[in-house]
C-alpha cells in the first residue's frame, strides 16, 4: 500500500475532515509533519532545513530527549518552527511536557504519541483529548478506532491513510514519493517524515540514519515543491486543526498555550 498503514480507512463520513477546515470537497490537503525533533542535533538542523527551506509543515518535539533544550532555544527560529510542537509519554509525564513547552514561551498545537500510535490504549486517548481540550490544542490520530471516535464528535482527523516514511524502501524513495503525491487522495492527508542530516554523527547513533537521510533529501528538492505546485496540493499544519479543536472541545477549565505560568508576556508566531 505504498507505506501507508494496515489499518482499513475510516468509513467515511458525510463530511471530509479537510471540509471541518474551511477546504472544498475536491481539496486535497496534506500535513508533512517532521518527527523526532530534541532527538540529536542533526535531525534539529534537518527539521529546521526541511520547514525553513522544504515541504515539511509540521514538526514534532519529543520533550524528554537530549536534544530538546537546544531546540526549545534555538534564537530566533523557535516561535515559527515549534509553533506546531508535539509531545509524548503518559499521565502526569503529559502535562509535564506541555508545560515545559509553555513555559520557554512557545506556542503548541498538538500532542502526539510518537511510537505509541494512538496512545496504546483507549484511556490513555482519552486522557490525552481530555488534555487537549484544556490546553487548547488538536491530537494526532490516526489508527481507525480513534479516527472513528473522534470524527462522531466533530473533530478533524486525517481523512486517509497515514503514511510513516520508515515503512518505505529505501530504493527509488524519490519516486515513491513523486507517484505518492500524485496519487495523493481527496481529504486531509499526513505523512510523518523523519529527515536528519545523515552526517558522521546520525551514522555513529542512529540505524536509520538513511531513512531520515533519504527524507530530508526528498522534503527540500525542488522537485517535492514543484510537484506540489503541479498536483494543486494544500500543505498545513497543525494549527488549522488546533483551531476546529479548541472550536469544537468543551474543556472544564483551560489554560491557554503560549502564556508561561507566572508570566503575562506571550510569544507569538507567524505561520511558517
Amino acid at each position: 500500500m505504498d507505506g501507508q498503514n494496515s489499518e482499513s480507512a475510516v468509513t467515511a463520513p458525510s463530511v471530509r475532515s479537510s471540509e471541518l477546515l474551511g477546504y472544498p470537497p475536491d481539496a486535497r490537503v496534506l500535513i508533512v509533519n517532521a518527527d523526532d525533533l530534541g532527538m540529536y542535533h542533526a535531525i534539529n538542523a534537518a527539521v529546521i532545513d526541511s520547514i525553513e527551506n522544504g515541504i515539511a509543515s509540521s514538526c514534532s518535539l519529543m520533550v524528554p530527549c537530549p536534544w530538546a533544550v537546544r531546540a526549545l532555544f534555538t534564537p530566533d527560529r523557535a516561535p515559527e518552527l515549534l509553533v506546531q510542537a508535539r509531545f509524548d509519554e503518559v499521565e502526569l509525564e503529559f502535562r509535564a511536557q506541555i508545560d515545559t513547552v509553555v513555559d520557554a514561551g512557545l506556542t503548541p498545537t498538538h500532542l502526539d504519541f510518537h511510537c505509541l500510535a494512538d496512545g496504546g490504549r483507549d484511556d490513555i486517548l482519552d486522557l490525552t483529548v481530555a488534555l487537549a481540550g484544556e490546553y487548547g490544542l488538536a491530537v494526532r490520530v490516526w489508527l481507525d478506532l480513534g479516527r472513528r471516535k473522534l470524527r462522531r464528535r466533530g473533530l478533524p482527523v486525517t481523512d486517509n491513510h497515514f503514511l510513516d516514511s520508515f515503512s518505505l524502501d529505501l530504493d527509488g524513495k524519490s519516486a515513491r514519493y513523486a507517484r505518492l503525491l500524485r496519487g495523493l487522495p481527496v481529504g486531509l492527508n499526513e505523512w510523518a517524515v523523519h529527515p536528519s542530516l545523515g552526517n558522521e554523527e546520525s551514522q555513529a547513533i542512529d540505524g536509520g540514519w538513511r531513512v531520515r537521510r533519504t527524507d530530508y533529501e526528498f522534503l527540500t528538492s525542488p522537485q517535492a515543491r514543484e510537484l506540489l505546485r503541479q498536483e494543486g496540493i494544500v500543505v498545513i499544519d497543525y494549527r488549522a486543526l488546533q483551531q476546529v479543536w479548541s472550536q469544537t472541545s468543551a474543556p472544564r477549565q483551560r489554560r491557554p498555550c503560549g502564556f508561561p505560568r507566572n508570566s503575562g508576556h506571550r510569544r507569538t508566531a507567524d505561520p511558517a
